[in-house]
């Protein structure tokens, strides 16, 4: 899991072993060899941050010996394959933090990536909206819709392949390339599986460390050779 509070991919550590698990009321008729849909919420932290992370756990529960019902709660029901994680805590998520990116692109990637759950037709809008900004004020491609300015992309000889196949599979994702308004409304809102949206954010990504991160380091590294020349030379002028 990635996670929300540094966004180091991590195994959680669950701090609190004894989680209550519930269910609607239609389950205290639960025979000790069925299942059916509970949900429990767990306690976890970060082993990178040590920062706290609550995470809503659904799935298939079942009656172990001595089970009883008690007001929605049903005692001694454990669930034993978890379908469905929400994080509840944070709820803004943090990936990634950019220092080399333009603060009007990174708010928007902040926003993107705050709302995934919430509303993944919204996030995928604004990862559009970000990759057309890019296209335009760094790549100088401007066209009548996003499909053309990925194709445009795509076709550059500074571009990587990896990057290129990768930018140009927005165009499959929420049938894209097939909604009526691509030529009119590049951000309108299309719909999208929340799989789709978060592999969106995930495109933006690459590309901000191609077009910023990569170029930063790189800026970076020639400054500190720059800086190392200079000193040779006003070394040798003595």
């Amino acid at each position: 899991m990635l996670c929300p509070h540094c966004a180091t991919q991590v195994y959680m550590c669950e701090k609190n072993h004894n989680k209550k698990v519930y269910y609607d009321n239609g389950l205290k008729n639960l025979s000790h060899t069925g299942q059916k849909l509970a949900y429990q919420v767990g306690e976890y932290s970060c082993p990178a941050c040590d920062k706290l992370v609550i995470i809503l756990e659904m799935g298939l529960g079942c009656c172990i010996k001595g089970a009883s019902y008690d007001g929605g709660e049903l005692n001694n029901l454990e669930i034993n394959r978890i379908d469905f994680q929400e994080i509840l805590y944070p709820k803004i998520v943090t990936r990634k933090t950019y220092t080399d990116v333009p603060e009007n692109l990174y708010t928007d990637y902040k926003e993107s990536v705050a709302i995934l759950k919430l509303s993944p037709k919204a996030s995928a809008a604004l990862s559009r909206r970000i990759l057309q900004t890019i296209l335009y004020e760094k790549f100088n491609i401007k066209k009548h819709n996003l499909e053309d300015e990925i194709k445009e992309f795509i076709k550059l000889n500074e571009v990587p392949s990896s990057l290129a196949e990768t930018i140009d599979a927005i165009r499959t994702i929420g049938n894209f390339a097939a909604h009526p308004k691509k030529c009119i409304e590049t951000q309108s809102v299309i719909d999208v599986e929340p799989d789709e949206a978060e592999w969106m954010i995930e495109i933006i990504e690459a590309l901000f460390d191609f077009t910023f991160v990569q170029k930063a380091i790189a800026k970076k590294r020639q400054d500190n050779l720059n800086n190392k020349l200079q000193k040779l030379k006003k070394s040798a002028d003595k």
